[in-house]
């Protein structure tokens, strides 16, 4: 399942793994959501760990040639993801700075 935390960055609003399909999910500000293909957990763990996830995200993900599959969050779905993410937040996740 994929698990969502809000990030601090001027384009992103919040970044999740799931483990179990090697599936990064990335909602940018404008509440567009994609969801990239076979991205191992190390570049995972270097995107939330780098200084500027933007910077990151265009080098590690865009770069990376991954497939991926987008889509545009509104309604019911966005209130979803909302909640996973302050569930995560409330849990003592830290946020990442970009």
């Amino acid at each position: 399942m994929m698990v969502y935390q809000t990030v601090k960055s001027s384009q992103i609003d919040q970044i999740g793994y799931d483990h179990e399909t090697v599936q990064l999910g990335v909602v940018f500000k404008s509440r567009r959501e994609y969801i990239y293909n076979d991205v191992p957990v190390e570049i995972y763990r270097q995107l939330i760990d780098s200084d500027s996830l933007g910077s990151a995200f265009h080098q590690l993900i865009k770069n990376g040639g991954y497939e991926f599959s987008k889509t545009i969050l509104t309604g019911a779905t966005e209130e979803i993801e909302l909640k996973k993410s302050k569930n995560l937040v409330n849990s003592g996740s830290s946020e990442v700075n970009s």
